[in-house]
Parts: structure tokens; sequence; C-alpha cells
């Protein structure tokens, strides 16, 4: 419950604030969290997913589907994701996961500054 009133304040957070940038490259986006992991997501234009992820002795990987929310253009919906880069082998599975998209940026929360976030390093 309390992850749905999050989502629900973020979504009005955007439209009260007119975010606009719902543009996304179809390429190689790079997790921002200073663990030391290599994490990344691929994101291909035939609408499937890589998310890769390597700290250490630990190593994970795995493929999903991806597209556009139906009712909010600026966010993606990702199925069967893990949640790698928030907590390494004891990750969580989501049937479905919803990053915003913010410019350069693809995050669980729409200003790209949270551990979850990734970035498109091509726009910089």
């Amino acid at each position: 419950m309390k992850c749905y009133l999050y989502f629900i304040f973020t979504v009005v957070l955007m439209q009260a604030c007119g975010i606009k940038s719902c543009d996304f490259l179809f390429c190689r986006y790079y997790n921002n969290s200073d663990d030391k992991a290599i994490n990344y997501l691929d994101i291909k234009d035939n609408g499937t997913y890589l998310h890769y992820y390597k700290k250490n002795s630990i190593e994970f990987s795995q493929e999903g589907t991806w597209k556009k929310a139906k009712d909010e253009n600026c966010i993606i919906e990702f199925k069967n994701w893990k949640s790698y880069n928030e907590r390494g082998k004891n990750y969580e599975d989501y049937e479905v996961y919803l990053l915003f998209i913010n410019g350069h940026y693809l995050d669980n929360s729409p200003d790209g500054n949270s551990s979850s976030s990734f970035e498109n390093q091509k726009t910089n």
C-alpha cells in the first residue's frame, strides 16, 4: 500500500510540475549507485530488455519485455523485473515494475536521483 501511495504522489507531482521529457533512446542505461557494481539496462526497440548486475562474486542477468504505460506516457512498464540494483543477491521479483522517463534518466521516482536510477550516458 505504501508503494502504491508513493506512485500516486509522484504521478500527481509530475503532472503538477509539467514534466514532459518522455522521450528515451533504445540503448544502454547505467545504474547511478556508488556500490561499485556493474549494473546496466539494455532497452531494445523490439520491446525486450536485458538487465545485468555484477558485484564481486555475485552475477545476475535477466531478460523480459517492456512497454510504455498506456495511461501515462512518461512511464515504462517492465515485466518480470528483479531488483538487483537495490538488494544484490537478496533481490525481489516484481511481476510489473515501473520506471519514470525523465530526460536521460529512468528511475522509480521522477527526479532521477534514487539508487535504482539508470542514466543514458550517450546524452551527457
